[in-house]
C-alpha cells in the first residue's frame, strides 16, 4: 500500500517526530513518503522520501494527485480550513486518515486560551468533516470516548516511543524536574510554582528545575507571588542535555491543563522517574495513579505538593514507582505494538473485490454529556470568561495626577471597548484630587478595573512602571487620563498585532480640545517594518515618540526589564526612555491608518505651561531621560548611530521647551525670573535665552514680512485685475464708437 503522511514541517516538535517514526516503522510493510510545506523545516535525517508542496488547497491537491497514494495519513489536524479541504478530497474518493495528536478539547482551547478566531465553531462542526474520513485516530481513551459520541470511525492508537534512555533517575536527589514552556499558558507553570512554593514549606531540601524556553518576567512574578527562594529554582532554558536532568532528578512534574500524549512523560518514565500530574483528559493513559506516579485533581496544588513531597521523602517508594513507570511505557508504547495496530487499521481500509468499498462512516447523534465531558466543557467556558487563569488580552495602564475631571471620560471609553477580556490598571500618583471618587463613579465595582495608589507624586514615568508591574495582559496600552479611546481601539490594534506578529502596533490620533472639539488629525499611511527598520525609523523620528497611541507586546516590554526599575521622577520626555528600550529590542512593528486615539491638548498640561522654574525642571528631566536612554541603547544593541541620533533629539527637545516658554512669556517677565536665579546661573541662561529669543524674534519678523508681502501681492493682483477690466471696457466702448 502506498502511504503519504501530511505534516507542515519536520521540526523537533513532538508531532513531527512521531510522524517520522511512524513513517519509518510502516515503511517495512508499505511504500511510505512524507509531504511537507514548501520551505518547511527539515531538521534531521529521515528514512523515507520527503516531498514539498504549497499547502494552499489547489496546489496541495495537485501534489497529492501526482504522488498517487492509496491512503493519506493527515497529521495537520490543528488547521480548521485544512481539515475542511481534506474532507472535500474524501468526498472525491480519496482515503484520508486524520490523526489527532491532541485532546478532544483542543479547538476549544485554541479559541479561548490562545484567542484563535473561529475555533469555537470548529469545535462543534469538525464532526461533519471527520465523518467523511476513512478513519480518525486518537491517542487516549478519553479522546476515544468523547469522539465516539459523535463518530463511528474512531480508533485509539498510541504514539510509539522513539527515545532511547541513557541512565536512570537519582532517587536520593531532592530535585523535581519539569520540561515545558514559560510562555505557553496551557503548561500552567503558575500552578507548578504555586505547588512548589507549598512543597518548599514542607521540604527544606526540595529544588525545582524547568527546561524549556524561559521568560524572566513570569519567573520573577511567580516566584514573588508564591514566596519561593530563587536559589531553589534552576531555569535551564532550552537544552540539549535533557537526559542529564532526567538522571539527576527524583520526580517529574507536569502541570499542564491540556495535552494529547506528552512525549516528555514517556521519556521521563524511561529514566525511571515517577510522575505527578493533574487529572486532565488523557493523563490516566500515561500515568497509572498510585503505580507509576500520582494523578491529582486539576488545580489542587495542595495535593500536588503533598505527592511530590511523598516521593522526595520516601526513596524506596520513588524507586518502585519509577521502575514500574519504565516497564509500563516499554509495554504500552512499544514501536512494534503500535506498528501492528496501524497495520491492522490499514488492512481494514483495503476494499474487498467481492463486497465493494467499505461503507462511509457517518456521524451519530451525541448521547447525553458524560460527567467528564461536562466537567471539561465547563472548565473551558470559565476560561472564556477569564475565570481560569486566562490573562486579559490588553492591560490599559492609566496614570492619574490632577486630571480627575477628565478621568471619567477616559475610563468610560475603556469600559465600553468592543473587545472582550481586558483589564485597566489606574495609578493615583499622589494626585491632589479625589481619584477614587472619580474612579468609582464610572466603573463601580467592575473587577476589570483596579486602582493603585502612590502616597506621594513620583512622576509619570514611575506611575507607568507601577501600572506595568501590576498588569497581566498579553499587550500593554498606555492611556493618559485626560485622553480617551475609540470604541474599536482594542479590537483593531489587537487584531493587527496577532495578524502581523507585531511587538508594537501604532495608530493615528485625533488632537482635541478639552471639550472634545477636534483640532487636527494625523493621517500617516499603514505600514509594516521588521526590527532593524523600525528601530532606525524610531531613532530618526519617523515614528512618533509617544507611548499613548501604541500597543506593546508584554514580552517586549519585559525583554529588557531594567527600564521599569528606573526611579528618576521624570514626566517630560519619559516616552523617549520607554521607547528607546522598546525600539532597540523590537522584532516587528505595524502601523494602522485608523484614528483610534483622542489626545487632549490642555493649556495646563505637563508639556505646556509654567514659569522658569518649571522649565528648568523640564530641562533636568530631559537630561535624565536621555542619559538613561543612551545607557539602555548601549546595553541592548551598542548602536553608535542610534546613540548619535539620541544626542540630536536631546538638543531638539531642549530647544523646543525653551522656545515654548519664550513664546508665551514676555521678555521683561523672562528677565525678572532670570534675575531671581543665582548670578552665575542667571547670566548663563540669559545669554542662551536672549540668543533663542532673537531667533524667535527674527522668525516672527520673517512671518510678519511674509504676511505683509502676501497682503501686498493680493492688493496688487486686485488692482491689476481692476485695471484689466477697465481696459477691456474702454476697448469695447471704442469699438462701438467706431462702428
Amino acid at each position: 500500500m502506498k502511504l503519504l503522511f501530511l505534516i507542515p514541517n519536520l521540526s523537533t516538535g513532538g508531532a513531527e517526530r512521531v510522524v517520522v517514526k511512524l513513517a519509518e516503522l510502516l515503511s517495512e510493510a508499505h511504500d511510505c513518503a512524507i509531504l511537507i510545506a514548501r520551505g518547511g523545516a527539515r531538521e534531521y535525517k529521515v528514512g523515507v522520501p520527503v516531498h514539498e508542496s504549497s499547502f494552499e488547497p489547489a496546489a496541495l491537491r495537485r501534489s497529492i494527485e501526482a504522488l498517487g497514494p492509496d491512503v493519506i495519513l493527515d497529521h495537520y489536524h490543528w488547521d480548521a480550513e485544512h481539515v475542511a479541504d481534506m474532507a472535500q478530497m474524501a468526498d472525491d474518493g480519496w482515503k484520508v486518515v486524520m490523526t489527532e495528536h491532541n485532546s478532544f478539547f483542543y479547538p476549544l482551547f485554541q479559541h479561548h486560551r490562545e484567542r484563535k478566531p473561529g475555533y469555537d465553531a470548529h469545535f462543534e462542526k469538525r464532526y461533519e468533516s471527520y465523518a467523511k474520513f476513512a478513519a480518525v485516530t486518537v491517542l487516549n481513551q478519553d479522546a476515544a470516548d468523547m469522539f465516539s459520541r459523535h463518530l463511528t470511525n474512531v480508533h485509539q492508537i498510541r504514539n510509539p516511543i522513539s527515545y532511547r534512555p541513557n541512565g536512570t533517575a537519582d532517587f536520593g536527589s531532592a530535585k523535581v524536574l519539569n520540561v515545558s514552556h514559560y510562555r505557553k499558558e496551557a503548561k500552567r507553570l503558575d500552578l507548578l510554582y504555586e505547588a512548589f512554593g507549598k512543597l518548599c514549606a514542607r521540604n527544606a531540601q526540595a529544588r525545582l528545575a524547568v527546561i524549556g524556553p524561559y521568560d524572566a518576567t513570569r519567573d520573577a512574578t511567580y516566584s514573588a507571588r508564591y514566596g519561593i527562594d530563587k536559589r531553589r529554582l534552576q531555569r535551564v532554558g532550552r537544552s540539549l542535555m535533557v537526559a542529564e536532568h532526567y538522571n539527576s532528578s527524583a520526580v517529574f512534574a507536569l502541570s499542564s491543563e491540556i495535552e494529547g500524549q506528552p512525549m516528555v512523560l514517556l521519556e521521563a518514565a524511561l529514566h525511571c522517574l515517577p510522575q505527578v500530574v493533574f487529572d486532565i483528559p488523557g493523563m490516566s493513559d500515561q500515568v497509572v495513579d498510585g503505580i507509576t506516579g500520582y494523578v491529582v485533581p486539576f488545580g489542587d496544588t495542595d495535593a500536588f505538593a503533598a505527592r511530590m513531597d511523598e516521593l522526595l521523602s520516601n526513596r524506596a517508594l520513588a524507586r518502585e514507582m519509577g521502575y514500574e513507570a519504565r516497564a509500563f511505557v516499554q509495554a504500552e508504547f512499544a514501536p512494534d505494538a503500535v506498528a501492528a495496530e496501524w497495520n491492522a487499521l490499514l488492512d481494514s481500509l483495503q476494499p474487498s473485490t467481492a463486497d465493494g468499498p467499505p461503507p462511509r462512516a457517518a456521524a451519530t447523534p451525541p448521547d447525553a454529556d458524560t460527567p467528564r465531558t461536562q466537567e471539561f466543557t465547563a472548565f473551558w467556558e470559565r476560561v472564556a470568561a477569564g475565570q481560569e487563569g486566562a490573562p486579559p488580552k490588553i492591560s490599559y495602564l492609566v496614570p492619574v495626577y490632577d486630571t480627575e475631571p477628565l478621568l471619567g471620560r477616559c475610563l468610560d471609553s475603556i469600559r465600553t471597548q468592543t473587545m472582550d477580556r481586558f483589564e485597566c490598571i489606574v495609578v493615583d500618583d499622589g494626585s491632589p484630587g479625589d481619584t477614587e471618587a472619580a474612579f468609582r463613579e464610572v466603573v463601580g465595582n467592575d473587577p476589570r478595573f483596579k486602582l493603585v495608589r502612590h502616597e506621594k507624586n513620583g512622576g509619570l514615568y514611575k506611575a507607568r512602571s507601577t501600572a506595568a508591574e501590576e498588569a497581566d495582559g498579553m499587550y500593554f496600552s498606555h492611556v493618559d487620563s485626560d485622553d480617551y479611546l475609540h470604541a474599536e481601539f482594542g479590537s483593531t490594534m489587537l487584531d493587527e498585532a496577532l495578524a502581523r506578529g507585531a511587538d508594537i502596533v501604532e495608530c493615528n490620533a485625533v488632537e482635541i480640545e478639552v471639550d472634545g472639539r477636534p483640532v487636527r488629525f494625523s493621517a500617516l499611511p499603514a505600514c509594516e517594518m521588521d526590527g532593524p527598520e523600525a528601530s532606525d525609523a524610531f531613532f530618526n523620528r519617523s515614528i512618533r515618540n509617544v507611548v499613548w497611541n501604541k500597543l506593546y507586546r508584554r514580552d517586549l516590554w519585559w525583554r529588557h526589564p531594567e527600564h521599569n526599575a528606573i526611579d528618576c521622577g521624570i514626566t517630560i520626555t519619559e516616552d523617549m526612555l520607554r521607547n528607546a528600550y522598546a525600539f532597540s529590542a523590537v522584532e516587528r512593528y505595524s502601523k494602522v491608518s485608523d484614528c483610534l486615539y483622542y489626545y487632549c491638548r490642555r493649556p495646563t498640561s505637563v508639556v505646556r505651561g509654567g514659569g522658569l522654574q518649571s522649565l528648568l525642571s523640564k530641562l533636568a528631566q530631559i537630561e535624565m531621560s536621555y542619559t538613561e536612554s543612551g545607557r539602555g541603547v548601549a546595553r541592548i544593541t551598542g548602536n553608535d548611530r542610534h546613540i548619535s541620533m539620541l544626542e540630536k533629539s536631546r538638543f531638539e527637545d531642549r530647544l523646543w521647551y525653551i522656545e515654548e516658554y519664550l513664546r508665551r512669556t514676555p521678555w521683561h517677565r523672562v528677565q525678572l525670573e532670570l534675575d531671581a536665579l543665582p548670578a552665575e546661573r542667571g547670566q548663563e541662561l540669559q545669554f542662551t535665552f536672549w540668543a533663542i529669543a532673537q531667533k524667535l524674534g527674527t522668525e516672527r519678523q520673517l512671518d510678519d514680512m511674509r504676511t505683509f508681502a502676501a497682503h501686498r501681492t493680493e492688493a496688487w493682483m486686485w488692482e491689476k485685475n481692476r485695471a484689466d477690466q477697465l481696459r477691456k471696457r474702454l476697448s469695447h466702448i471704442a469699438s462701438l464708437t467706431t462702428d
